[in-house]
């Protein structure tokens, strides 16, 4: 459910989460490009986060990590925003205006 969120814009200070598999990472846009109006590519950055209780599932969102590079994700024909350069069946895929993290601990 988190993956269908269109028709949600991206603006820039939106949070969202770079989406693999089970687990749901924190990142803030932090760029976008559009083309006839409308975006057609978003500019990430991890934000830092803090892990509270592993097995609880409770984590504090901080912010922005500096020090990376960002990530581009691209509008795909199917509605969703995946890394640039990756797939659009099964690539790294963003949640937007969600800063709803989760690292599987059953891995």
């Amino acid at each position: 459910m988190i993956m269908q969120q269109n028709p949600i814009i991206p603006i820039v200070g939106m949070p969202c989460c770079e989406v693999l598999y089970t687990d749901r990472y924190p990142f803030t846009i932090i760029g976008t490009r559009e083309k006839k109006g409308k975006v057609i590519e978003v500019y990430v950055k991890p934000n830092d986060y803090e892990i509270l209780d592993y097995y609880g599932e409770k984590y504090e969102v901080g912010e922005i990590t500096t020090l990376s590079e960002p990530n581009t994700y691209t509008l795909r024909r199917n509605g969703r925003w995946v890394c640039k350069g990756q797939p659009s069946d099964n690539g790294r895929a963003l949640a937007l205006d969600t800063h709803m993290m989760r690292i599987d601990p059953s891995f």
